[in-house]
């Protein structure tokens, strides 16, 4: 069961779950999709820098291309009871992450629209983390560590 403490919360998962479901759509990546980036630990940790943008709102005659925001997408294979931990910088603090269960479903416990996060993997699979903003375009250091 998800509780949600306001609005903006409902808000951030939707739009968490919609571009990790974009991401996996087609179950693979194909020419023109977002690239999913496979966390590969190096001494017990893996950096990834990049930057996210806001999604654009789409105006009553505008042009098709509104509501889309860049976001970055990456894969964590895991086994049931593996600890990580997950931690998040931004030039802004507007980026936030979220990590998915392996089919996508929701959001792990308490690692949707955070910017840290450490936790037992429930089950065996590849995770999906989806770093992305509501606020400003911003750069960001996600850094993943193998516990």
């Amino acid at each position: 069961m998800i509780i949600f403490g306001t609005k903006s919360d409902i808000k951030l998962t939707l739009l968490a779950v919609l571009l990790a479901l974009s991401a996996v759509a087609a179950g693979a990546q194909s020419a023109g999709s977002p690239l999913i980036y496979e966390v590969k630990f190096q001494r017990g940790r893996y950096v990834k820098k990049g930057s996210v943008a806001v999604p654009h709102p789409c105006p009553k005659d505008g042009p098709t291309e509104c509501g889309n925001g860049n976001y970055t997408n990456l894969s964590i294979k895991g086994k049931k009871g593996d600890r990580i931990r997950i931690a998040l910088s931004s030039a802004t603090g507007g980026a936030v992450f979220s990590v998915f269960y392996s089919d996508f479903r929701k959001p792990l416990d308490k690692a949707s629209a955070t910017t840290a996060w450490t936790g037992a993997l429930p089950e065996d699979g590849d995770y999906l983390i989806t770093v992305y903003t509501f606020k400003s375009s911003t750069p960001f250091t996600l850094t993943v560590f193998d516990h």
